[in-house]
């Protein structure tokens, strides 16, 4: 399926700035497996992808292909939460998603 960039939500908090070079590259090349999307209430989060996603945007993609995922509901808590957390920090569309220089940089925004 093919799915809007603007309606998309990260499931992690920041991408990772050598991911994201890297992925530039795959796209550019079309070489690029789909994101996968989980719908959580009536939204869509990015489980697998979010370096692509930040990545599509910065060479001005306004869709990219993914595949939709399902998980049971007594998974759901996390996904929920990050989705919570997303809309908070205004990251619909990822927008205000943050690159870092490292996962290590990541990891401690969690």
């Amino acid at each position: 399926m093919i799915v809007q960039i603007c309606n998309l939500y990260p499931f992690e908090p920041s991408g990772v700035q050598a991911k994201v070079e890297r992925q530039k590259k795959k796209l550019l090349r079309r070489n690029t497996k789909p994101i996968e999307i989980l719908r959580v209430d009536d939204e869509l989060l990015v489980v697998d992808g979010n370096n692509t996603v930040i990545a599509a945007r910065a060479i001005g993609m306004t869709e990219l292909e993914a595949t939709e995922v399902y998980k049971p509901e007594q998974e759901m808590r996390p996904y929920r939460d990050a989705l919570a957390d997303a809309r908070a920090a205004g990251m619909r569309g990822f927008d205000n998603v943050p690159v870092d220089s490292s996962i290590t940089n990541r990891s401690k925004r969690y």
